[in-house]
């Protein structure tokens, strides 16, 4: 994996690049140290958790889509499953060319189902409503939430 950020972060110009992944209980983290010319895009989104695994995966076609709509590519996505919440959590980090930001909405969901029934909707809303160019979404549960509601929504737009 690290030699994979390595590269990945070569191929968009940095000179000496190291990466040091590191897991621990419940969190995922990445340092980068890079040399270059100008300063590269990077961003990571790191606030994502999951029931399983398996629909942590899930998602890493969507993280890959948000990166490449910015006009850039996803460097390394990590599903780290967590002993003391008994959560899966997500790890992005993707390279960009165009400035990628990103929000919470509003709305909570009781399920993951009905979140992700209403990703295409909620997008489309936040494009006309806030006018913003607006490149993918990803329900997750909300930290530290107790009760029927805690499932969000969190939208990636292109500044």
């Amino acid at each position: 994996l690290q030699d994979g950020i390595t590269s990945s972060l070569e191929s968009l110009g940095a000179l000496g690049a190291r990466a040091r992944v590191g897991i621990s209980q419940d969190r995922t983290t990445i340092n980068v140290l890079y040399y270059a010319e100008k300063k590269l895009g990077l961003v990571e989104y790191a606030g994502a958790s999951f029931a399983s695994v398996a629909h942590c995966e899930s998602y890493r076609d969507v993280i890959r889509e948000i990166y490449e709509r910015a006009d850039g590519k996803s460097l390394a996505y990590i599903c780290s499953a967590s002993s003391l919440t008994q959560r899966v959590f997500s790890y992005t980090l993707g390279g960009v060319t165009q400035p990628l930001d990103t929000e919470v909405a509003a709305k909570k969901y009781r399920s993951f189902e009905e979140c992700e029934s209403k990703r295409t909707e909620s997008e489309e809303a936040w494009r006309v409503g806030f006018e913003r160019n607006v490149v993918g979404s990803v329900c997750a549960f909300e930290d530290e939430v107790i009760g029927p509601y805690r499932v969000v929504m969190r939208l990636f737009w292109i500044d």
